[in-house]
């Protein structure tokens, strides 16, 4: 079979929706002909595909990065529509917009919380898309209001499920946190709040003495200078704080921090009202299950996708506020062994319910391949 695959993000961005899409490619490339399509004239694209191997420990040596008008953005819908019919399936992780396909099947990936359409012509062009998915409940259910549309597959992230005996190694005292870093003030992403983890983390140590413990921010930067200078800001604001900053670091290193770590913490969602604007809430929380498949114990805001992971009070904790985040973080560094114990293992039989197995066996059923 021949497959082609579209994303917008690739090969600008590094973040989980980045992952899933090249993992679908990695997967597919194993038996099938796999082509994703990017704009010409990128000059540093081995670069940019060695760095996602890096960071995704992937091997992308099977899939063929070819340059298309269409990922240029010039969809003429004649010209497009040719470029696609050469595929015997054709996958596209949207944006937003639609173009006509003219694959054997047409397969739409949608991991944005969208609210809005282009109109009548955006809804003639989604029928033609009739394999449709989304990377989570929350995902699916705000997208099928507001497209009027039927989205049949839930097609959740994936992570790599070390060995058991993981959850039982001795940790440090680190709360880590694992997130793109993106200033809040940005309205259109979803920025994953580290700097309310900051400032929870100063008032945590200044209220309860938290004098041995660390916090370890891991995350790429957004490229726009909006985020750079938030996070030059951060770095400066809390300069004199136990805090180690981790950018764009290879996913070997992110598995050694999860294992050594003790607590998570995640505040993407943070003072967001996610009914009025739903795309800026976590619209999963991959990290959140990477995390626990280590077993950390989690401490999430109780908004988007992240509802579909936890379980409160059982294999984590949900947070509303800062002061809520702060006393709950106590809480669990005063508990037992015991009690520390079985949290880890609920939080590790949890995250094995997203493995990449599973993630396979979807892409399979939405080809007609199992």
């Amino acid at each position: 079979m021949k497959i082609g695959m579209y994303s917008p993000y690739v090969p600008k961005h590094f973040g989980g929706g980045e992952k899933h899409f090249l993992t679908s490619a990695w997967y597919l490339a194993q038996n099938h002909e796999v082509e994703v399509l990017i704009p010409s004239g990128v000059k540093d694209l081995k670069q940019r595909i060695d760095k996602y191997e890096k960071l995704f420990s992937l091997d992308l040596s099977k899939v063929n990065f070819k340059p298309s008008p269409l990922a240029q953005g010039k969809r003429q819908a004649f010209k497009t529509w040719q470029i696609t019919q050469g595929y015997d399936a054709f996958i596209f992780l949207t944006d937003g917009s639609l173009f006509w396909s003219g694959a054997g099947k047409n397969i739409l990936h949608i991991q944005v919380p969208f609210t809005k359409t282009d109109g009548r012509l955006f809804n003639w062009k989604l029928k033609q898309w009739s394999i449709k998915n989304a990377n989570s409940d929350f995902t699916r259910q705000i997208v099928e209001s507001a497209w009027h549309t039927k989205i049949p597959f839930l097609h959740y992230p994936y992570t790599t499920i070390p060995s058991a005996s993981v959850v039982d190694k001795p940790r440090s005292n680190v709360i880590l946190g694992v997130g793109r870093f993106i200033n809040p003030r940005h309205n259109v992403m979803h920025s994953k709040r580290q700097d309310l983890l900051l400032s929870a983390f100063e008032q945590g140590r200044a209220k309860y003495g938290w004098d041995d413990w660390r916090l370890v921010l891991v995350g790429g930067i957004e490229p726009d200078k909006v985020h750079q200078e938030y996070v030059t800001q951060l770095k400066k604001k809390y300069r004199d704080l136990p805090v180690e900053w981790r950018h764009d670091i290879p996913e070997s290193e992110l598995k050694q921090l999860y294992a050594d770590s003790s607590i998570f913490w995640h505040a993407a969602g943070y003072e967001v009202d996610q009914t009025k604007r739903p795309q800026q809430v976590e619209h999963f929380g991959m990290s959140t299950v990477e995390a626990m498949s280590y077993g950390l114990i989690p401490l999430v805001v109780e908004k988007g996708g992240l509802k579909e992971i936890i379980t409160d009070n059982h294999d984590g904790f949900f947070f509303d506020t800062q002061t809520d985040l702060i006393a709950q973080t106590q809480n669990v560094i005063a508990l037992s062994d015991g009690q520390i114990a079985q949290l880890r293992q609920r939080a590790y039989q949890r995250a094995q319910e997203f493995s990449l197995d599973r993630f396979c066996q979807t892409l399979d059923e939405m080809l007609g391949l199992s």
